[in-house]
């Protein structure tokens, strides 16, 4: 046996040679034939590593989105088995861009664009040098950006309008300011942080919570290109109903200096918008708001007493509308009297008769005389004095006063009797007018 085997191992050997390459020349050329060498072209999504390396200093990538969709064009060039098998496992064929072992810093120019390499991660099953990667991508371009943070405060939009007869009260806002992370050049572009509540026909008090947002100079919403530390305040607003309420005017109290009146008051506004409970508004509606009283104890001129209705409600549950005037102003006229004289004829007086005014004398004489003879008025005119408020002074005329006398029995006996001087009011006659009368009796015999 072991003769045979050696026969066979070392007879003929330069043939038996020829014939195992020649076998397999021919196995290569079968297998080339069923399995040739191709080129395929691949799209690779590409990915971003290490990212964090940006964050550690400050940095913000600002084309991630863009970079994120890009793919890297790829042509292999392998046999057709190893093609498919990399078509199947293209979770494991990556082309990606590692920031962790680039050396970034503050220092770093970042207003222009910059190029970083891309690196590729082939699945495993392919051998080095089963496969050509044919002139892959070398670099991307990349845009950073400074990363800061900034406070804002809160604005408060209101929509819509509460129910009529009630108002609303600024808004108590909680937390009032909110931080606002993101790139340099969008933080540059906030314009304010915003939240909006809805008013419509509200006629209680709001208390909610509210989303915020971010919104640039061009009334933008940006709110998803940067990080609020929060997402929503409580927004507290108080509804209340309003109305108006009379100012009452104040009492007078004293006496002007001599020679001079008072005339009037006026109050302005006379009415207030006031805010609050109500119960007690419709109440303060109902009986008005009185007003200090004011001094004019020995004043010789006008003045103006200024009000903050503020004061006058310190005790209540209302207050002033917002925007609306809060004090009042009390204007009080004095003025100094002025005497004016007018000049009457006698028969501008309205003369009456009434001589049973007295009981004759005890011979009865006295009124059959009177009732059988005449009266004589010894004055031709009269001149009447009165005095009155510069203001009243200034428009009187004789026509607005009249004058009138009662003739009676005790008049004659006397021989004079009092004229009344009727004037409009805040007119006042001066001293005592009186004409000089007497009894023309018939001669004996008629």
């Amino acid at each position: 046996m072991v003769n045979a085997i050696k026969v066979f191992f070392t007879k003929n050997i330069e043939w038996k040679l020829i014939s195992l390459c020649v076998s397999t020349i021919l196995w290569f050329t079968v297998i080339s034939s069923e399995n040739p060498m191709s080129t395929e072209f691949f799209q690779v999504p590409l990915t971003i590593r290490n990212d964090q390396a940006l964050m550690a200093n400050n940095l913000v990538l600002m084309n991630r989105q863009e970079l994120s969709a890009q793919t890297m064009g790829i042509s292999v060039r392998a046999t057709r088995s190893d093609l498919e098998t990399l078509r199947m496992a293209m979770g494991s064929f990556r082309a990606y861009v590692d920031f962790g072992p680039i050396d970034i810093s503050h220092t770093m120019d970042i207003d222009e664009p910059m190029n970083i390499n891309v690196r590729y991660e082939f699945p495993s099953f392919l051998q080095a040098g089963n496969f050509t990667i044919m002139s892959p991508p070398g670099t991307v371009e990349i845009v950073l950006d400074r990363h800061t943070t900034q406070s804002f405060p809160v604005h408060v939009l209101r929509d819509g309008d509460v129910m009529p007869g009630f108002i609303h009260h600024t808004p108590i806002i909680s937390p009032a300011n909110v931080s606002v992370s993101g790139p340099e050049t969008v933080i540059s572009l906030i314009d304010q942080v915003q939240t909006v509540v809805d008013l419509s026909d509200a006629d209680t008090d709001i208390a909610r919570f509210s989303t915020i947002q971010a919104i640039d100079v061009n009334g933008t919403d940006i709110t998803n290109r940067v990080s609020l530390n929060i997402s929503s305040v409580m927004v507290q607003i108080d509804v209340s109903r309003y109305g108006e309420v009379p100012v009452l005017w104040p009492e007078i109290q004293g006496s002007p200096a001599e020679g001079f009146v008072f005339t009037g008051v006026s109050v302005s506004p006379s009415v207030i918008e006031v805010v609050g409970d109500e119960n007690s508004l419709h109440d303060m509606q109902q009986h008005g708001l009185r007003l200090r009283p004011v001094s004019i104890e020995g004043r010789s001129e006008s003045f103006d007493v200024v009000n903050d209705m503020r004061e006058y409600l310190i005790d209540t549950d209302l207050h002033i509308r917002n925007l609306t005037p809060h004090e009042t102003v009390t204007r009080v006229i004095i003025e100094p009297l002025v005497t004016v004289e007018f000049t009457f004829g006698v028969d501008d007086i309205d003369l009456s008769f009434d001589f049973y005014a007295t009981d004759p004398d005890e011979d009865g004489n006295y009124q059959d005389a009177i009732d059988s003879g005449s009266v004589e008025i010894a004055e031709d005119e009269l001149v009447v004095a009165v005095f009155a408020a510069q203001s009243i002074a200034n428009g009187l005329t004789a026509e607005d006063i009249h004058l009138s006398a009662t003739i009676t029995g005790a008049a004659l006996s006397y021989g004079s009797v009092p004229v009344h001087v009727d004037a409009p009011e805040g007119v006042t006659q001066t001293g005592e007018l009186r004409i000089e009368i007497s009894a023309v009796l018939p001669e004996a015999g008629d």
